[in-house]
């Protein structure tokens, strides 16, 4: 980010200054916590003005330690593409994106709306507070839109559902819109882990990763999404991806444990794959039986490239029905997977 705008962009810590990346800002690792009083409000150069007083503010945690929300940092990253594009956010937004997708309903902050002739929906607040003795009686009060132009990057944009639902579209379908596959995989990317006692994470089970402004869930499916409010608006978007199945899952373990390995075995086993077969008996998991299968002859919804395999399953002496599969790489080595009955269906 030093390196992208000079000068503007300098933390408390010089050498925070110096490791600080654009993927961090977008991640929220930067280690800067929420600093949101210190945001101004509007005036000619108030990005640039918020991300010089970045300087200023107090570090929380170290660089990619831990998740911590700040807006501020999305405040900056807005400001350095402006000053890389040469135009404001929304123009570059409505060139590059906006337009291609046929978003015609969507302006980057009141002023854009107003000088569209469009109406917005009207945004109300209650008149008392929940904990308020006479809370019953309240009632909802009109409120004005807040044209906060100095959010710019962090919650200025004014849309439709109609709109949202083909920015959606595109990150499902980015071969066909400005996006890339490439793109889409890089923004979903984990980039930090949420803790266990984000607000976020009490409807889940899982971890909860953030990318590049997007939280993502995965458990037996990838749960994908992120929101945003402002004081009377508020936008929540998530979709569920399919889960991979269980070749998919296979095939990218041997990926990741064994990137050299040949397609097929090319050392044999030390002994017959009869020999690895029988009752195994540990004190704490009880009698385990591998059983030797062919190709083609399990019944567990599982594939592999192996001709030739072990198979375990736990039906009888475990709480949890299990199947695992013990495939032959090559000479001594095996990858060994699992799967319940809901990731075999």
């Amino acid at each position: 980010m030093a390196r992208i705008i000079p000068g503007d962009f300098v933390l408390f810590d010089p050498t925070r200054t110096a490791q600080v990346t654009l993927e961090d800002c977008l991640s929220h690792r930067t280690g800067l916590p929420r600093h949101e009083m210190s945001t101004g409000k509007g005036g000619e150069n108030i990005l640039r003005q918020i991300t010089r007083n970045l300087r200023n503010l107090l570090m929380h945690n170290s660089l990619r330690e831990e998740h911590e929300y700040c807006n501020e940092m999305f405040i900056a990253a807005s400001y350095a593409l402006e000053v890389v594009t040469g135009k404001r956010l929304s123009a570059f937004m409505k060139e590059a994106l906006w337009q291609p997708l046929g978003m015609q309903h969507t302006y980057g902050g009141l002023r854009e709306v107003r000088e569209a002739g469009v109406s917005i929906a009207q945004g109300y607040s209650w008149s008392k507070f929940p904990s308020d003795s006479d809370w019953e009686h309240a009632e909802l009060i009109e409120e004005s839109a807040l044209d906060a132009p100095e959010r710019s990057g962090a919650g200025f944009v004014v849309s439709t559902a109609n709109d949202y639902a083909k920015w959606l579209r595109a990150f499902l379908q980015p071969s066909t819109s400005p996006l890339t596959n490439d793109i889409v995989k890089n923004v979903w990317t984990a980039r930090s882990i949420l803790p266990s006692t984000d607000p976020s994470n009490i409807p889940f089970e899982g971890t909860l990763t953030y990318g590049l402004g997007w939280t993502c869930n995965q458990t037996y499916y990838a749960l994908l999404g992120d929101d945003g409010n402002m004081a009377l608006e508020k936008v929540e978007q998530f979709f569920l991806t399919r889960s991979r199945d269980q070749a998919e899952n296979n095939n990218t373990a041997r990926q990741r444990l064994y990137p050299d390995a040949p397609s097929i075995p090319r050392i044999p086993l030390t002994l017959a794959t009869k020999e690895y077969a029988g009752t195994y008996r540990n004190i704490a998991y009880g009698p385990i039986t591998l059983k030797p299968v062919r190709h083609g002859d399990d019944t567990s919804h599982t594939q592999f490239d192996s001709t030739t395999y072990l198979v375990c399953r736990t039906m009888q002496n475990h709480s949890l029905p299990r199947t695992f599969s013990f495939t032959h790489i090559n000479a001594e080595n095996w990858l060994v997977t699992n799967s319940t009955p809901a990731q075999q269906w």
